[in-house]
């Protein structure tokens, strides 16, 4: 199983369809804890094999970081919702009230 799927300049990280229990739990831990990200090298690492030592505390991103991780996470929003809540489509306003949101665009305005 991998994470990443071809996109038209290499490879991106992506959610996987199918998630075992311990990786959906991993993928939920990660989304409500704002005090951990996970870098798109250490994404395989992290979600597949719990791999902790890939796990970093946000306010260590650059602003730049900090983009591309809120970019990522609206770009997955609906496989996000799908893996952790069962549901097809994200509600509105459901990604941005996960805590690991309010604290990236947080750390974006500080």
């Amino acid at each position: 199983m991998t994470t990443r799927q071809r996109a038209r300049q290499g490879w991106r990280r992506t959610v996987p369809a199918q998630l075992s229990e311990e990786q959906s739990a991993r993928l939920r831990g990660l989304m409500e804890d704002p005090d951990t990200w996970v870098l798109r090298h250490a994404w395989d690492a992290y979600l597949l094999n719990g791999d902790p030592g890939r796990l970093i505390d946000p306010a260590e991103l650059t602003n730049d970081h900090l983009v591309a991780s809120l970019e990522w996470l609206r770009q997955q929003r609906h496989p996000l919702y799908r893996a952790l809540e069962g549901g097809r489509r994200a509600p509105e306003g459901w990604l941005e009230s996960l805590p690991l949101h309010r604290r990236l665009v947080e750390l974006l305005h500080r």
